[in-house]
């Protein structure tokens, strides 16, 4: 059933995932305190000299609100339906909870007729290319 170019093509990207994984690790964390002998004072100042955010700055962003996502669906209406339903579809697709609040979402956003519409369309995308997958 599974030939061993499918098993290598498998392999492969569990590989580039784990390599993305430990990269992306290492480049989160770094500029942590290392294992030398150095005084807590020397590793304190060095923090505080450091001028990226913290972590919990790119963990907890700060709260988008609806009326700035309505006001940019203003200005580019065509960008912003299109990057819904890419995101919709993928939610759908892979199956990652939330799609309700992207279904609520569109309500809120485009007016009830065109959210019916929109939440129709990726829903149905969506679930079409994942009984495919």
């Amino acid at each position: 059933m599974f030939t061993s170019k499918f098993l290598q093509l498998q392999l492969m990207f569990v590989q580039l995932d784990v390599h993305l994984g430990i990269s992306v690790n290492v480049t989160m964390f770094q500029g942590g305190p290392s294992n030398r002998e150095e005084p807590p004072e020397h590793v304190a100042d060095q923090r505080a000299e450091d001028s990226r955010p913290p972590l919990s700055s790119y963990l907890f962003p700060e709260p988008v609100k609806i009326d700035q996502l309505g006001t940019y669906a203003g200005i580019h209406p065509t960008m912003f339906i299109l990057g819904y339903c890419s995101t919709y579809i993928f939610m759908q697709t892979f199956m990652i909870p939330g799609t309700i609040f992207m279904s609520l979402l569109a309500g809120a956003l485009f007016g009830v007729i065109k959210g019916i519409f929109l939440v129709v369309f990726n829903s149905t995308a969506g679930a079409s290319y994942c009984y495919i997958l």
